[in-house]
Order: structure tokens, then sequence, then C-alpha cells
């Protein structure tokens, strides 16, 4: 099935295709999304669960930020290269032939720069330097690279046995900081108040 403009003006109620901001045909068995060309102004695309197998029609859509193709016909990763200089931070593309590729999020990170969420997964927290061989992931002793790490507020870690709190004091378990007896008493009161 082929995307026309009486579907999209009828789905977004606009009569200019340069208007329509989002646009959402998830299911609709469609393979032929061409008329997308034609929307360049597009920031938010549903299209999963659809027959597309190229991503061509997208390369015009300048603002585009979010892309959803779950479950479609995307064969090859070098179908990428038509998403790349677009502002994109959202893609999904579970369920296409390219994602079973071994380099799939390697190589989709590497290509789109701005990218924040890959699938169901923050870019931040996917590793990236994997090594490619079975030979080479059975040999490397070195932990994965991660893109962009982000700083967490975590709380320290403490080893058991190092930290020792002095007499008349407790330790906090979560912080493995030194509490007084009596900043003990008044945390716990607060506590049943």
């Amino acid at each position: 099935m082929k995307l026309t403009r009486i579907m999209v003006c009828g789905r977004t109620r606009q009569d200019n295709l340069k208007n329509v901001k989002t646009l959402n045909y998830w299911g609709a068995n469609l393979q032929n999304v061409d008329l997308i060309k034609d929307m360049p102004n597009v920031e938010v695309l549903s299209l999963s669960v659809n027959r597309i197998d190229s991503l061509e029609a997208f390369s015009n859509c300048k603002r585009l930020r979010e892309l959803y193709l779950r479950q479609n016909n995307i064969q090859h990763l070098d179908e990428i290269k038509y998403l790349e200089g677009l502002p994109l931070e959202v893609l999904w593309l579970t369920g296409n032939p390219c994602a079973e590729n071994p380099d799939y999020r390697r190589f989709i990170i590497s290509r789109l720069p701005n990218l924040k969420k890959l699938d169901n997964d923050e870019v931040a927290s996917i590793p990236v330097d994997r090594p490619h061989s079975q030979t080479e992931r059975r040999t490397s002793t070195k932990p994965p690279r991660l893109i962009q790490p982000r700083e967490t507020t975590q709380r320290p870690k403490v080893s058991p046995g190092k930290f020792r709190p002095r007499e008349g004091a407790f330790q906090n378990a979560d912080w493995g900081e030194e509490i007084s007896l009596s900043s003990a008493r008044q945390q716990r009161q607060s506590f049943q108040a």
C-alpha cells in the first residue's frame, strides 16, 4: 500500500504537507512512503508494523527528531545513510532484519551523533567498543567503553571492613557515613512521627 496525500491530510487535518509535524500510521500495511519527502517539517513519525523497506524517503525531513519503524522490512544497515545529518534523537528499528546484525547498535550510534535513544535503550548506556569476532570476544579483557558516560549521583560504595565508626557512633547503612547516637535517635523519631 502507498501512503497518499489524502491519507495524510485526513489523519493530520492539515491541507499543506509542509505543515505536518506529527504523523502516526501504525500497522497500515504501508510499503511506499515516498510522500514523506514532501513533509520537510515533520518532527515525529510513527510508522511501525508496516512493510517499509527503505529509509530514503526520510532524508528530506530536516526537523525529524523521533522515528518509530519497529517491525518493518529494513534489510540493510546501509539504509542509515539516509538519516545522517538529521536531528534524530529517538530511533526504533527493533523487529527489522537489519536489527539482527551483530554490529547494529554500534553502527547506528556511530552514524547518528544526536541520537539519545535507540529502540528502548538510552544511547549513553549502550557499549560501543565491542569486539567484532568470536575470537576477540573470548580473549578480550577490556571492558566495553560507554558512549557519553553520564554523571551519576550514586551513593558511594563502602567495602565491608574498611569503614569503622568511631566509638559512640553508628554507621548510616545507606551512605556509609558516621552519625552520632543523638542524631540517630532524632532521625528515628522523625521517621516515627
